[in-house]
């Protein structure tokens, strides 16, 4: 069956990856205006999730702070041989920018593209891996089942404690997961490689200026 959609969904998810590649190279000014821009987005679209993805990233954005911070060589925040460095934390406060701008990027994707919809795409994505013998089939029904999974842990209270949570992921993976998965057809048009270009042209324009 082909549905018709404004793009075709591998597009969103080649911009993702788009982005994880160029927000290793974007200068601090840049990064912080990419992240404040994906934050709102987010925010916009649904704040709860912008407020779960800060409370369940907290302690290792903490602990990217601590490793840069003591491990980095550079400047003494403060006068003592245990002192963290200003170059290290500045260090640490850049990969979780990057960390949270591409977990509310994709976070943003989960809450647009269905799951049907995401796994066109990721399949559309990898078909080409298919000519190396790789089992993109497979692939994809072990992701169906894993999403599935994500979206009952998901459906959880917020602090479920540890024996509910096994008996969760117990009862999941006692039901019988399906012997196929059903995607839609999406029609790819011109427009689909066109921003797919546009994506590859700005990963290249990125390295070039900032790499």
């Amino acid at each position: 069956m082909s549905v018709r959609l404004p793009l075709h969904p591998a597009v969103p998810i080649a911009g993702w990856l788009a982005l994880a590649l160029c927000v290793q190279w974007l200068p601090s000014s840049l990064l912080l205006a990419v992240a404040v821009l994906f934050g709102g987005l987010l925010w916009q679209r649904d704040a709860a999730s912008f407020r779960m993805t800060l409370r369940r990233l907290r302690w290792l954005l903490l602990a990217l702070l601590a490793v840069m911070g003591w491990t980095l060589p550079g400047q003494a925040l403060w006068e003592a041989n245990w002192a963290p460095t200003r170059q290290g934390l500045l260090e640490g406060a850049l990969h979780g920018l990057r960390l949270l701008v591409l977990v509310w990027a994709i976070r943003g994707l989960w809450l647009t593209l269905t799951r049907g919809e995401l796994l066109a795409g990721l399949f559309a994505l990898a078909r080409p891996l298919a000519r190396l013998g790789l089992p993109t089939k497979r692939m994809m029904l072990r992701l169906w089942l894993t999403l599935d999974y994500a979206d009952a842990l998901l459906a959880a209270p917020p602090r479920f404690s540890l024996a509910a949570w096994r008996t969760l992921l117990s009862d999941n993976m006692a039901k019988p997961g399906p012997d196929t998965v059903e995607l839609p057809f999406y029609p790819w048009r011109r427009r689909d490689s066109a921003l797919v270009l546009v994506a590859a042209a700005t990963v290249a324009g990125v390295f070039g200026v900032w790499g």
